[in-house]
């Protein structure tokens, strides 16, 4: 779901639970009074469970009003449409990485999805499916950008979605869709009642672009599309009446609340086809597979399990609705993701921007810098703030004032007008170096930075913001100069990636200075280090390859492998990308 998981004790809210909050329509009745006279062994985990489940919701009422979902919308009328194939199912696995997807197929125990891709018959191939090889997600690998990516075929720099969280400084409005360096839930509801992507978008999606119908469930990148699902009131129930009453029977008790979000969306899904028909375009979104995987202390392989366990039944429930209305074999089915995953370890010292702000808003006040508070609306007396910090997990975005608008505290900068490089971010690019070289204001952040990314915008006057070069202490260098000269062969399409980020029309909501914390599947786990709110066993945003391999799999039962892989190279870019996807679509409803 998000580049952020289910809280642990002593944590703040997770983005799991603001979805949970994020519905509508079903009141808490019976379950909500055996909540409130809860008679439970008092145990941390489940007591801190029930606790966060309800403080989460927001609901003043509590126990009377605990349980609320939309399940599904119409957003617009039902388009007029031919009503025969080919028809595409996106199966939108949030978090799933190329390997441990693959690792998934191979076991031969994802019976539903190896029935329908087949026997492996050649590299990538499959009697009736073909693996797209190297397949990169945008940078950073998160979800936000990435599925805002995916659903328009376009870059960060040219939808306007430029991470989970990131700052607009025409506006000077911070956006939180997925928060990470706040626990605020305004604007992940936002996204889930009042389309707020949909809003920030500067292209059109892959929905505004096809003809006929087109379903989607639960991914809040549902801009122009016929319809939206989120999770039905059963669902909720049962996440609900399971934390209540502790009987959830998974691995683990992040499993237990993943799992049944994930089935609610095939459910809802079920649902709308038998009230409306077979839509053009379905898309579902696992976001169950991410919030698993952040919590799951041996996070790899424990992630290949849970596709085994839970989402290949998923996936065989909507295969058999459209089996029963005999369209399955006039059906191309779409496998795809996100980001992966890179373990880390679950602590303080290792994320660097743990609870309000953590070690990286320490270094920049304790150089002279004035920031601006983890938080989506400063307080009328905070509003002086001269840099703004976003997290990304591996990632971390920077944005700087031009300090001439706002030399004295308590003096409002101009956010309309770019920073100086010499006068505003050399000064912060050396602060960052010297600390990550010397452990200079802030020790513990020695060591811990891998790059450094920023930009000269010159006179301030370019329509269009200049690409990311990498700091080298003393000054800016072209990345591919950089790789040349100091090879990075555990980083993918670096260049090309950064380019996307921070090269166009929106680039610079990407900011000013992009850090990327040591994230390298080469480097032991203890020399990792993240930004996030809330620590994990983890993460992702970074530009390894772990993060960025992602599965792109297309299968049709009545088509061979050879037969797809012919289709899908007309389309796809070498190397291909998730920005291929889209264009996939487009191509697959049209042949």
């Amino acid at each position: 779901m998000a580049c952020a998981a289910i809280a642990g004790p002593g944590s703040a809210p997770s983005p799991l639970l603001l979805f949970l909050a994020a519905g509508r329509a079903v009141r808490w009745s019976a379950l909500g009074k055996r909540a409130c006279a809860l008679r439970l062994p008092p145990t941390p985990g489940r007591v801190f469970a029930v606790m966060l489940f309800i403080a989460a919701l927001g609901s003043s009422q509590g126990c009377h009003e605990l349980v609320r979902s939309q399940g599904t919308r119409s957003l617009q009328a039902n388009p007029s449409q031919p009503q025969h194939g080919p028809y595409v199912i996106v199966f939108a696995i949030d978090g799933a990485g190329y390997g441990q997807f693959m690792n998934a197929i191979g076991s031969g125990r994802a019976t539903y999805m190896g029935s329908l891709l087949g026997k492996a018959t050649g590299a990538n191939l499959y009697q009736h499916g073909y693996s797209v090889p190297n397949t990169i997600t945008i940078m950073p690998s998160c979800t936000t950008p990435a599925w805002s990516s995916i659903m328009t075929g376009r870059p960060p720099a040219d939808t306007g979605v430029a991470g989970d969280e990131f700052f607009v400084r025409e506006e000077n409005r911070f956006y939180a869709p997925i928060p990470l360096s706040t626990r605020e839930p305004d604007d992940f509801i936002a996204t889930i009642d009042n389309d707020l992507i949909g809003q920030i978008l500067r292209v059109p999606t892959v929905y505004q672009r096809i003809r006929g119908a087109s379903d989607v469930a639960l991914l809040y990148v549902y801009h122009g599309a016929t319809r939206y699902s989120t999770l039905g009131g059963a669902a909720l129930l049962e996440l609900a009446v399971g934390i209540v009453e502790g009987t959830f029977t998974g691995a683990t008790l992040r499993e237990s609340i993943a799992a049944p979000i994930d089935r609610g969306s095939t459910a809802e899904v079920s649902k709308v086809i038998r009230r409306h028909g077979i839509p053009k375009l379905l898309v579902v979104y696992f976001p169950g597979v991410d919030l698993f995987t952040h919590g799951a202390p041996d996070p790899l392989p424990m992630q290949t399990q849970y596709l085994i366990n839970n989402i290949d039944a998923d996936v065989g429930n909507v295969l058999a609705e459209y089996s029963h209305r005999g369209v399955l074999n006039d059906t191309y089915v779409v496998f795809t993701s996100d980001h992966g995953h890179t373990p880390v370890l679950k602590d303080q010292a290792h994320d660097l921007a743990f609870r309000d702000g953590g070690k990286l808003f320490e270094l920049l006040e304790k150089a002279g810098f004035r920031v601006r508070r983890p938080t989506l609306r400063p307080a009328p007396g905070s509003q002086d703030y001269q840099v703004v910090m976003a997290d990304e997990g591996f990632a971390a975005y920077l944005y700087l004032a031009n300090r001439s608008t706002c030399v004295h505290a308590g003096a409002l900068c101009d956010w309309r007008k770019l920073p100086r490089f010499r006068q505003d971010l050399l000064p912060l690019l050396r602060v960052i170096h010297q600390a990550n070289r010397r452990g200079k204001w802030v020790p513990e952040f020695k060591g811990a930075v891998d790059l450094i990314f920023s930009r000269d915008y010159g006179s301030g006057m370019a329509r269009h913001t200049p690409a990311f070069e990498v700091f080298d202490g003393r000054r800016l260098i072209p990345i591919h100069t950089y790789l040349v000269e100091h090879p990075r062969p555990d980083l993918v399409e670096v260049t090309r990636r950064m380019n996307w980020l921070g090269e166009g029309p929106y680039g610079d909501r990407a900011g000013d200075i992009v850090l990327l914390g040591k994230a390298s599947m080469s480097l032991p786990i203890q020399d990792r280090f993240y930004f996030s709110h809330t620590s994990y066993y983890a993460w992702h945003g970074s530009l390894t390859l772990q993060d960025g391999h992602i599965p792109l799999v297309v299968a049709r039962s009545s088509a061979s492998g050879d037969q797809l892989k012919a289709l899908v190279n007309q389309v796809v870019h070498n190397p291909p990308s998730a920005l291929d996807v889209a264009p996939l679509i487009e191509m697959l409803l049209a042949h």
